[in-house]
């Protein structure tokens, strides 16, 4: 299989039932930030409140195993999201990103622009300290790994990669909206639900 051949087969995994034949302002959600400041935590709390699916780049990383590609094959990864996100837009399926996309944002709110839907970017934070430990537990709980297939497995020296290319990077100006995970996730959660809500419904009235 090819790689062209692989996007193909993983855009199809998009449920049919996504499709719509009317369809409201869309919206995406994405995020950016290092692994292991809770950005999977984030996606499917919005999820739950807002109602919306979560595409995960660790849903890449297991279809690409699947059908023997390697995960750790960075640049492939992030051109299946790009493709599955591209896909998404170009049928207006409002969603959320699970996975860092600094190294694409602007390309995507380009994109999800010109077909005149909403970016929300949002920031996601955590003490350094506070990221060790998870990771360190995180690559301790085997069973975990075992039972959680779309689980992020990075650890330590994968956060250390990636916060070299965070420093290397060019932000965002601004943010939609800033999550430390060492705080209070749900009354953050809270703030961001309404903050979306109340955004959206001033853009589209």
């Amino acid at each position: 299989m090819t790689e062209d051949e692989l996007i193909i087969k993983f855009k199809r995994n998009i449920p049919d039932s996504l499709l719509k034949e009317e369809k409201a302002p869309f919206i995406v959600i994405a995020f950016i930030g290092l692994t292991g400041v809770g950005k999977t935590t984030l996606a499917y709390l919005l999820s739950k409140h807002l109602k919306l699916p979560v595409f995960s780049h660790d849903q890449a990383r297991t279809f690409m195993e699947k059908h023997g590609f390697s995960s750790s094959d960075r640049d492939l990864v992030e051109r299946l999201n790009y493709e599955r996100i591209i896909y998404c837009v170009t049928h207006k399926i409002s969603h959320i990103i699970d996975g860092d996309i600094l190294s694409y944002y602007q390309d995507v709110k380009t994109l999800i622009e010109s077909y005149n839907g909403t970016l929300y970017l949002i920031n996601v934070v955590c003490p350094e300290n506070i990221v060790h430990e998870r990771l360190e537990a995180r690559e301790k709980d085997i069973n975990r790994q075992i039972k959680c297939k779309f689980c992020s497995k990075a650890g330590w020296d994968f956060y250390l990669k990636r916060r070299k290319l965070h420093l290397q990077a060019e932000y965002p100006e601004n943010f939609f909206f800033t999550v430390d995970s060492s705080k209070d996730i749900q009354n953050q959660i809270k703030r961001l639900v309404f903050k979306i809500k109340r955004h959206n419904y001033i853009l589209h009235t």
